[in-house]
This record gives C-alpha cells, structure tokens and sequence, in this order.
C-alpha cells in the first residue's frame, strides 16, 4: 500500500516538473526576446569587432560570429 502511494505521488511530481519544464522553454517564443531585432550597427561606419563568439543570423540567412561582424558586412 505504500508504494502505490509513493508512485501516485512522484507520477505527479514528474508532470508538474514538464509542465514547469513546458512554460519555461517557450515563455520567450514572442515578445522582446531578442531573436527579431535589427542590428545595432550605429552610423559610423567604422568598426573594430572583437573576437567574440555570439552569433547571429542575418537576414541574408548567414550566420555571424557576432552582431559587429554583421555590422561590418552590411556597411
């Protein structure tokens, strides 16, 4: 009688954990959440990029090692 009582109870905690699990992976799907913005280029038109690996895709559909490498092809 005790197992099935500690089994009911962790079958619950599993789906509460992917439920969780579920609104934590997409709570940033829309909104701000950084994935569809322009570049921050400035109008310079002078850059020096670090060597810093953050990529981004640009809407040529290349992707960037970071957003001043993207800077430097669009200018």
């Amino acid at each position: 009688m005790f197992c099935a009582t500690v089994d009911d109870n962790m079958d619950g905690k599993v789906l509460m954990l992917l439920a969780v699990m579920l609104l934590v992976a997409f709570s940033g799907v829309e909104g701000d959440s950084g994935y569809l913005r322009k570049p921050s280029c400035g109008s310079s038109g002078h850059f020096f990029c670090i060597e810093q690996y953050d990529p981004v895709c640009g809407s040529d559909g290349n992707i960037y090692s970071n957003e001043c490498e993207l800077c430097v092809y669009i200018q």
